[in-house]
């Protein structure tokens, strides 16, 4: 969380709407209320993509707290939506480890597949090339659904269904400060 916690999401059990998670990672503002993040952060470099193959490990995420409705890896099935990750398998393939916590539930946000397979993957694979350029550029990713209506995937789903995904990527040269000490008005910022 480089960039901040826009929404002051904390670790407190209680708070069911923004909920705190802080893994190797990723960071997220978790909402029990709709079964996804409202939003998730992490840093992209080139020592986050590696030689793993992809896990397609979908799973629960049974860490969340007991009293927490937790989605399950087949809540999404004959719903019509991808479960779309929001930090993709493919920025973490530098370990197994760091894969299978791609696929956790709490990672997903349902995408229609034009989107998720489109634009979306599109953006995500424009990522990893400029950290894989001669450049070795860094980046700062935040994105997240939007705009809520309270419909919920499948008839009595629990997911709730974002009319909007959105992300946002702030382009960084290598360093070995800290990145928000690397920021200038310069920096592009693509979203």
């Amino acid at each position: 969380m480089q960039l901040g916690n826009p929404s002051g999401a904390i670790a407190d059990t209680n708070n069911h709407n923004h909920y705190l998670i802080q893994r190797t990672v990723e960071a997220m503002d978790y909402s029990d209320n709709l079964g996804e993040p409202n939003w998730a952060s992490w840093d992209l470099t080139t020592n986050d993509i590696g030689a793993v193959d992809r896990q397609d490990s979908y799973a629960a995420d049974t860490n969340l707290p007991a009293s927490f409705h937790v989605v399950g890896a087949d809540d999404y099935a004959h719903s019509g939506y991808d479960r779309g990750h929001l930090c993709p398998s493919a920025d973490r393939t530098d370990s197994t480890n760091d894969n299978d916590m791609t696929f956790l539930m709490s990672n997903m946000m349902p995408q229609t597949s034009d989107n998720n397979s489109g634009v979306w993957k599109n953006f995500e694979d424009y990522c990893r090339a400029l950290v894989q350029s001669t450049n070795n550029f860094e980046l700062l990713i935040i994105c997240g659904p939007s705009g809520f209506t309270g419909a919920r995937i499948n008839t009595n789903g629990y997911v709730s269904i974002p009319q909007y995904t959105w992300k946002i990527a702030v382009v960084l040269l290598p360093g070995t400060n800290s990145a928000t000490n690397r920021i200038t008005s310069t920096n592009r910022v693509i979203a």
